[in-house]
C-alpha cells in the first residue's frame, strides 16, 4: 500500500510558514503582535516558521511531484505531512487563537479578583493554549475531518501523544522530589509499587489472563 497522497497542501502550508516567518522577522506584523500581546514571542515564531516551513516545502514538493512506491520510505516519509499539519494547527492555536481569546476576555472586563489583581473569564475557565489546542483537535477530527494526505502522520502521532503524557507525569525533578522529604518519597514509592503488586495478586487469585495467552487458554 502506498501511503503518500499526492497533494499540494503540504507545499502550501510550507509557503505560508515561510511567509509568516519573513513578515515577523521584517517587522511587518508589529501591529498584529501588539494587539495580541505576542511581541515577546517574535524570535520563537520566526525560527519555528522558517524551520518547519522549509521542511514542509521540501517534503511537499516530494509528496506532490515525486514518484511513490510501496515500502518503508513511503510509509515514514508520508508521516511528515501529518506531523506538519499538527504543528501548523498548534502554532495557530498558541500564537493567535489563545491570545485572541485572552484579548476578548479582557475586553469583557474582570469578573473576580481585585483591582490590583483582576481575574478574567479565560482565567476562570482555564482557556490557555493547551485546552484550546485540545478543543481544536477535537473539532478537526470530528467536524472537519483529517485530510487524506495527513492521515498517516496523524495516526503515527499517537506514539508522540503517549510519550508526551509520560513526560508530563515526570515533570518533577529529583530536586523537587527531595523537597518533599524522604518520607513523602517513600510513601509515593510504596503506594505505586503496592498498587501494581495488589493488582497482580488479585488477578492471579481470580485466574485472570491477558493477551494472546488469555485467548488461547481462557480462564474457567
Amino acid at each position: 500500500m502506498v501511503y503518500t497522497r499526492k497533494s499540494p497542501a503540504l507545499l502550501i502550508i510550507g509557503i505560508i510558514l515561510l511567509a509568516h516567518g519573513f513578515l515577523i522577522a521584517g517587522g511587518y506584523m508589529g501591529a498584529v503582535q501588539k494587539y495580541f500581546g505576542i511581541a515577546r514571542a517574535a524570535g520563537e515564531m520566526t525560527t519555528l516558521s522558517y524551520i518547519f516551513g522549509a521542511i514542509a516545502v521540501i517534503a511537499g514538493l516530494w509528496h506532490w511531484l515525486g514518484s511513490h512506491k510501496q515500502g518503508h520510505f513511503d510509509y515514514y516519509s508520508s508521516s511528515v505531512a501529518g506531523a506538519i499539519f499538527i504543528l501548523f494547527v498548534a502554532m495557530v492555536v498558541k500564537w493567535y487563537l489563545a491570545p485572541w481569546v485572552a484579548v476578548m476576555s479582557r475586553a469583557i472586563g474582570p469578573i473576580a479578583g481585585t483591582a490590583a489583581k483582576p481575574t478574567y473569564l479565560h482565567d476562570v475557565l482555564g482557556l490557555n493554549y493547551v485546552v484550546l489546542g485540545i478543543v481544536a483537535g477535537m473539532l478537526t477530527v470530528n467536524v472537519f475531518k483529517i485530510p487524506d494526505w495527513a492521515q498517516n502522520g496523524v495516526r503515527l502521532s499517537r506514539l508522540g501523544l503517549k510519550t508526551g503524557v509520560i513526560l508530563l507525569g515526570s515533570l518533577y525533578s529529583l530536586q523537587e522530589l527531595a523537597k518533599l522529604g524522604q518520607l513523602s518519597v517513600l510513601m509515593i514509592g510504596v503506594f505505586v509499587l503496592g498498587s501494581a503488586w495488589l493488582v497482580l495478586v488479585i488477578g492471579a487469585r481470580r485466574k485472570m489472563r491477558v493477551g494472546k495467552y488469555a485467548k488461547a487458554n481462557p480462564a474457567r
